[in-house]
């Protein structure tokens, strides 16, 4: 139960969705924070007032409840950072105060009317402002996302009988004495164990493996963070059930599940509870409450090739996630980031790979090469990686949250000057496109690149890297002339490239290769001599060059590093 009290060091959120009645594609949303989860018995519920009935073994708590009605079909909208994802916004201001001393109805108030199943997302997926994710945004997706692909990788529960209905059954405000509807009354009996049809309401047998204490096959313990709950089924005993999980037939002991509300003081609404303070910043001290996620775990299972032959991209992506975001922290070991960036490594190195996958390895590697820093880029993984990222430049799917990742680890974890061969590669130039005896290799490897049009996207970055580089203070080491000369012959060797943007791309790379070279001391003529050939293939550009030299040494923006980007 513990275990998804928080996150990080935070408490865990919990978003409860259900459908509105008679309206269609609109649903009533709750979000709040767990206060509680764990078994009712060892709640501070008192359940005397009710002896003998069977409410639920297990239950979830939550406060600060805030309530929505979201139309989809009219509701706020976004693309997400990386194109990916459709958003959705939840406004503040349109929220109703659900618990605490400002609240304005209750929680059944709310919900009144419902008579769906209820979604449980928990540690939903959220982008800073309060967005949360819709629909995919590729063309023909009009669907919304399915609730476990809104979650953080911890999972959803759907709490109802098998025909999708009376969710509410399953819901309390009063310390699980009463629930906001019987579903035995609206459906004929099954609700409870005992068979009461009033207001005690019904067990659930979940298969929600956070909440499952009682795993008999031991050896896969470890696989319950990773699975996805099936939907949750209300049965005639009300405790017990047997059921499979993401296709692996794992016999458990499920236990039944009840949702309750509590008001900001910490009790549930309308009982007495303690007074703990609800700052959901902080982390429950003295809990003896663990994070969910535990990197050494993870990677056991990343590295499996039994568990992940038919794991599902879905599972895959949330555990690459939330490994990238275990190891960002500043203690994590340096072994566990080496094992870490080789599982990114073969992940993005494989072929047909899934790009929700490659994207989450993407992240992941971004999270964690900032850790690593300085020494990211000692790592034997580190190229093929960084290699790997260049050639997702040309993918509509993954080149945003390639040029992202590359764009923060600049710097901070590699620099220009320390990954001229990864760049070579990717534009095809081969591994020695710098030296003296490569030349007439590289011009016939010059004219194959430029064929490839994957070569317009990284020289285009490439010269937004160049031109940054050239601005960043205390960047050690910085880029020597045999460097810049290398970088120049880069970009020199696309000059008859048949896309104008690569062209265009090229010339503006070339002006801060010799601004850059100036920046370190070169003479104006010694620098432009690096692009000398220019006057011969390009005259046109080789004036253009010229003239922004010119200007450069009269303006401060092109030489001085203070006035530059990051």
């Amino acid at each position: 139960g513990g275990q998804v009290l928080v996150s990080g060091s935070k408490r865990m959120k919990c978003m409860v969705e259900t459908k509105e009645p008679n309206k269609k594609n609109c649903v009533r949303i709750l979000t709040g924070v767990i206060d509680y989860s764990g078994s009712v018995s060892k709640c501070d519920f008192d359940r005397s007032e009710l002896p003998g009935t069977e409410t639920g073994t297990e239950c979830l708590r939550l406060r600060n409840v805030r309530g929505y009605i979201v139309d989809h079909s009219g509701v706020e909208s976004r693309l997400s950072n990386d194109k990916s994802i459709h958003e959705f916004h939840l406004d503040a201001n349109e929220a109703t105060d659900l618990t605490g001393r400002d609240a304005t109805m209750t929680t059944k108030e709310f919900l009144e009317g419902c008579e769906g199943s209820v979604d449980v997302i928990i540690d939903p997926q959220c982008s800073p402002g309060e967005w949360y994710p819709q629909r995919e945004a590729s063309a023909d997706s009009v669907r919304k996302l399915a609730p476990q692909f809104r979650s953080k990788g911890v999972g959803y529960i759907r709490l109802g009988d098998d025909m999708s209905r009376n969710g509410q059954a399953f819901l309390s405000s009063d310390g699980c004495k009463t629930f906001f509807s019987s579903s035995s009354a609206d459906n004929g009996g099954g609700g409870g164990s005992n068979g009461n049809s009033g207001s005690a309401g019904a067990a659930i047998a979940s298969s929600y493996n956070l909440f499952n204490s009682q795993i008999q096959d031991n050896d896969d313990a470890n696989l319950n963070l990773s699975m996805i709950p099936t939907k949750a089924k209300r049965t005639a005993t009300g405790n017990n059930a047997a059921n499979t999980n993401t296709g692996r037939a794992r016999s458990r002991q499920l236990q039944g599940l009840t949702i309750a509300f509590s008001d900001d003081e910490g009790s549930t609404e309308g009982s007495e509870g303690d007074s703990s303070d609800d700052d959901e910043s902080d982390s429950f001290a003295g809990s003896d409450c663990t994070p969910v996620d535990d990197a050494g775990d993870i990677l056991k299972q990343l590295q499996s090739v039994e568990i992940t032959k038919d794991m599902k991209w879905s599972e895959k992506a949330d555990l690459i996630t939330r490994l990238g975001k275990v190891l960002a922290e500043e203690e994590s070991p340096r072994g566990q980031c080496s094992a870490a960036l080789k599982v990114m490594q073969d992940v993005l190195g494989g072929k047909n790979g899934n790009v929700h996958v490659l994207r989450a390895a993407v992240e992941a590697a971004g999270n964690i090469g900032e850790r690593l820093g300085k020494d990211l880029v000692s790592e034997v993984s580190w190229r093929p990686i960084m290699l790997n990222m260049l050639r997702l430049l040309s993918s509509k799917q993954g080149s945003a949250v390639a040029k992202q990742n590359l764009k923060r680890l600049h710097g901070g974890g590699y620099n220009l000057s320390n990954s001229l061969i990864c760049i070579s590669h990717a534009l095809g130039l081969g591994k020695e496109a710098g030296g003296r005896r490569a030349k007439a290799a590289a011009a016939s490897r010059a004219a194959n690149a430029l064929k490839t049009a994957n070569n317009v996207d990284v020289v285009e970055w490439l010269a937004d890297r160049v031109e940054a580089e050239r601005h960043m203070k205390d960047l050690v080491p910085t880029a020597e002339k045999s460097a810049l000369e290398t970088l120049s012959r880069f970009f020199l060797s696309h000059v008859g490239h048949r896309d104008p943007r690569c062209r265009n791309n090229l010339i503006e790379g070339l002006i801060s290769v010799v601004l850059y070279g100036v920046r370190l001391g070169q003479k104006v003529p010694e620098a432009l001599s690096m692009v000398s050939e220019l006057k011969m293939n390009n005259p046109r550009g080789w004036k253009q060059i010229s003239q922004k030299v010119q200007e450069g040494k009269k303006d401060k923006k092109w030489s001085s590093p203070k006035q530059g980007r990051k």
